[in-house]
């Protein structure tokens, strides 16, 4: 496993704090995981990565940003 550690953006943030899921309808909060993703073969964790997580059903929400961010590390990362 690929463990990566970035900066990014502070969590206020994060989708303007969306506060309702849209899968369960339950209170989401702003708070910082460690985003996986399986990338040529490889598992690939990014460590403190903002995101709107449901405390109900744990569905993440990233801002488009983050998301550009997140693809761009990984993708730098394997280009090297």
């Amino acid at each position: 496993m690929l463990l990566l550690k970035t900066n990014f953006v502070t969590l206020n943030t994060v989708l303007n704090n969306m506060n309702t899921c849209s899968v369960c309808h339950g209170k989401t909060i702003q708070k910082y995981i460690t985003y996986t993703q399986w990338y040529q073969g490889e598992l690939v964790a990014v460590e403190h990565v903002p995101a709107e997580v449901c405390e109900n059903c744990n569905e993440e929400y990233f801002s488009p940003e983050t998301v550009d961010k997140l693809q761009n590390t990984i993708d730098n990362q394997f280009i090297a």
